[in-house]
């Protein structure tokens, strides 16, 4: 593509992704809500929110064609071509997040969390490495949207046939109920939760470029990502066990749920541990070979960040068990405080101290928000998500 080409084809899937991110919430609540109804055999419940969800993705994704429509009819320029676009892609995502979602609480965990996340891009380098072998032309970014679009597309078509095929016998012979209002209501939360979390990923990320230099975020944009990955088993145990969270909440098990919490933390705070350990040990040499003698810089804001990771990690999935057990906007409550508490402290503490302040603003509101969930946890529902706790 070229670097002309890839930021075009950047910028395009930047506004793709930004307005997919709404849709996560949906394949959360279609998640929760899946795992409940089968937990207690209510078929008509769980043909609803399957129907509810199709009319409420179904709607988003025409005012999200609108918007593209409206761009390609007024806007000007190729940044205007390539988002209008790219917005079609919207709802083909919008599909694979749902799709995966509800095979994930059906049971089938693997190829659930491949279609709701993973499948489309792999299908989308394998598309363009098919694309230049077949047709030997150059690729461009519409080109590129194009090909990624048929992976999404195939991605929502291996979802959907799945779901069709796993589909409980007793709901092919119930009508729907639907619970509009209440489902709306948590839509709103799990869609707002989405979108802090990723506004708090990139608030630091913006006001360092903006009050320090392009050098220093691209240091701590480093140092994040490699921070976050102490928490992969955090995301492993979170994906896993959403749909048991859910179940074990539906006919009332709070030992069940306190094992479970107790098996997510212990999980990640082992993972995430040793991660730590090993970035504290060699995270100095390691950054320097490979990114970079001058990313050797990142490895003080890097152990800051870990330790907030393993404030994380040690929580467990905090988060996801409110979500799971209808407590959705507690959760939202912790992250608008966890967000808030970054932005001030990143604008505080940034122009003077630059990429260390915006670690220290960043790890002080990731241990606000978890510490918070922790305690409302453990408050709405005598759960103590904390490592070794099961036999509480």
């Amino acid at each position: 593509l070229g670097i002309v080409g890839y930021g075009l084809f950047s910028y395009a899937m930047a506004w793709v992704l930004l307005f997919a991110l709404a849709q996560l919430g949906l394949a959360q609540l279609a998640l929760r809500e899946t795992a409940r109804s089968l937990e207690v055999g209510d078929f008509a419940a769980l043909r609803g929110i399957w129907s509810w969800s199709a009319a409420v993705l179904g709607g988003y994704g025409l005012s999200v064609l609108t918007i593209a429509w409206a761009i390609a009819a007024f806007g000007d320029g190729v940044e205007a071509r390539m988002m209008a676009a790219a917005l079609w892609i919207v709802p083909l995502l919008g599909l694979c997040y749902l799709a995966g979602a509800v095979l994930r609480a059906l049971g089938r965990l693997a190829w659930g969390q491949m279609v709701e996340s993973s499948l489309t891009p792999s299908l989308f380098v394998l598309l363009v490495l098919m694309f230049e072998l077949v047709t030997g032309m150059s690729l461009s970014p519409e080109r590129a949207l194009g090909l990624y679009a048929a992976g999404a597309l195939l991605a929502a078509a291996g979802g959907l046939w799945t779901w069709w095929r796993e589909l409980p016998a007793p709901v092919r012979r119930t009508g729907g109920r639907w619970q509009a209002a209440a489902w709306g209501w948590s839509l709103a939360a799990l869609a707002a939760s989405a979108l802090l979390s990723s506004a708090s990923l990139q608030v630091n990320a913006v006001l360092l470029g903006f009050f320090r230099s392009p050098e220093e975020v691209g240091l701590f944009r480093v140092a994040a990502q490699i921070a976050m990955l102490a928490v992969f088993g955090l995301t492993a145990a979170n994906t896993a066990l959403a749909p048991s969270f859910a179940a074990a909440h539906a006919r009332g098990d709070r030992r069940a749920l306190q094992q479970l919490a107790s098996l997510s933390a212990t999980v990640s705070a082992l993972i995430a541990g040793t991660i730590a350990l090993l970035s504290a040990l060699f995270g100095r040499p390691l950054l320097a070979a490979a990114f970079g003698p001058q990313f050797a810089a990142a490895y003080g804001p890097l152990m800051i960040l870990l330790l907030a990771q393993l404030v994380n990690a040690a929580t467990g999935s905090v988060g996801f068990l409110l979500a799971m057990c209808r407590r959705e906007h507690d959760a939202l409550a912790a992250q608008a405080a966890g967000v808030t508490v970054n932005l001030a402290l990143a604008a505080f503490l940034i122009p003077p101290f630059g990429i260390g302040g915006a670690a220290v603003a960043a790890a002080v509101a990731t241990v606000t928000w978890n510490v918070w969930m922790f305690v409302v946890l453990k408050a709405r529902l005598d759960i103590l998500s904390l490592p070794f706790a099961a036999r509480r």
